[in-house]
């Protein structure tokens, strides 16, 4: 989450340290792009560090809308992912415009 709607782990780093911290080896984390793309330097160098504790990816562009219809770097973003190893989940959380079917296959 963005620190304008929490004040406490608005990055995956974060999350890693308190997965540490608290001593829990299994828990993975459930980074959401559109989040990150607030809080991280970098969302797929992000991505591709903490890849090990990545469990499931939320994709929305920087406005909410389908990937490809903002300004993050889907191309960077997918090629760190792929570099990483990482061979979790995805799944796309957007806003359903102009409706919830044309959303969908624009996320597809």
């Amino acid at each position: 989450m963005n620190r304008c709607e929490l004040d406490f782990i608005n990055s995956v780093e974060q999350g890693v340290e308190l997965i540490r911290k608290i001593g829990a080896g299994s828990p993975k984390l459930m980074p959401d792009v559109f989040h990150m793309n607030i809080e991280a330097r970098t969302i797929g160098g992000e991505l591709e560090k903490w890849a090990f504790h990545i469990g499931y990816i939320h994709l929305a562009d920087s406005n909410r809308l389908s990937p490809g219809k903002g300004h993050a770097d889907f191309g960077d973003i997918f090629s760190h992912v792929r570099r990483s190893g990482y061979d979790g989940w995805f799944s796309v959380e957007i806003l359903p415009k102009p409706d919830a079917y044309v959303a969908a296959r624009k996320g597809f």
